[in-house]
C-alpha cells in the first residue's frame, strides 16, 4: 500500500508538547530563544546565528514544502518547532536531517537554555522516531553528540539508540571539527511479524533496537514520500 503525507500529517501532539512546522514568522522567537546563543550552539556542527536575517534564511531552508493538493513534497530535513501546551511558547527545533556520508538521516535538536534538564527534547524525538516509521518509511536512523555533551548523550540513550564508533565531525565553518560519538538506532518489524520495533502510538521507540535487520530506506527519486509498507 502507498501512502502520500498531507500537511495535515505534520502537526503531532505529546502529553506536554505540539509539533509544527516552523514559519517565518517565528524567525524573532527563534533568534531569542535558541539559534542566537552560543551555549546553545556549543557543542553542535551550526554557527550561531548573529541577526534575526539569518534566522530567517535558516527557515527558508527548512520550510515544509506543500503542493496545491496539500502533498508534502519530500526533501533532505524534515524540522519540527517545538512548542509548550501550557504556554503556547515556541522553545526549540529538532527533526531528520539527510547525512549523504551515512546515506541515512540523522536525528538533531536544539532547545532554549532554560529548558534544559526536563524531558522536553526526549519526548519531541520520540514523536518524531514515530513518524519517521510510520509515515516515512525510514528503518534506520542516525545519531551523534560531541563527547564533551553528556546531556545529549543522555537523550540517545533514552530513545534507544546503540552506540557504534567514535567519529569527527566537520563543523560548518569547513575548518574546526570536534570529536563526537556515533549511534544508531533501527526502527523495523521482527522477523516474526510482531511490532516489537515498531513506534508505539504514542511515538515511543522501539524498546529493545534490532541491529541485525537492517532495511534500506526508501528510494527518494520520487517526488513524494509513497511508503511502500512491506510483507511480514
Amino acid at each position: 500500500m502507498e501512502k502520500v503525507l498531507k500537511d495535515k500529517d505534520i502537526v503531532m501532539e505529546t502529553d506536554r508538547l505540539i509539533l509544527r512546522q516552523l514559519t517565518l514568522d517565528d524567525a524573532e522567537t527563534s533568534y531569542r530563544n535558541w539559534t542566537g546563543d552560543l551555549e546553545v550552539s556549543r557543542y553542535v556542527s551550526w554557527l550561531p546565528h548573529h541577526s534575526i536575517d539569518e534566522t530567517i534564511e535558516w527557515l527558508k531552508e527548512i520550510e515544509w514544502k506543500i503542493d496545491n493538493a496539500g502533498n508534502v513534497i519530500s526533501r533532505d530535513n524534515y524540522i519540527w518547532g517545538f512548542v509548550l501546551k501550557e504556554t503556547g511558547e515556541l522553545f526549540g527545533s529538532g527533526g531528520l536531517i539527510w547525512e549523504e556520508r551515512w546515506r541515512l538521516y540523522q536525528v538533531g535538536y536544539n532547545i532554549k537554555r532554560s529548558h534544559w534538564n526536563k524531558g522536553y527534547t526526549t519526548e519531541a524525538m520520540k514523536a518524531i522516531l514515530g513518524f519517521a516509521f510510520k509515515e516515512l518509511g525510514i528503518r534506520r536512523v542516525a545519531g551523534g553528540h560531541a563527547k564533551e555533551n553528556l546531556a545529549s548523550a543522555r537523550v540517545l540513550e533514552k530513545l534507544g539508540f546503540v552506540y557504534d564508533h567514535d567519529g569527527v565531525t566537520p563543523h560548518v565553518d569547513g575548518i574546526r571539527s570536534f570529536d563526537s560519538r556515533e549511534y544508531y538506532l533501527d526502527l523495523d518489524v521482527k522477523k516474526n511479524g510482531s511490532e516489537k520495533n515498531d513506534p508505539g502510538s504514542d511515538g515511543s521507540p522501539p524498546s529493545e533496537p534490532d541491529r541485525l535487520s537492517l532495511t534500506c530506506l526508501m528510494g527518494r527519486s520520487k517526488r513524494y514520500w509513497r511508503v511502500e509498507r512491506r510483507p511480514p
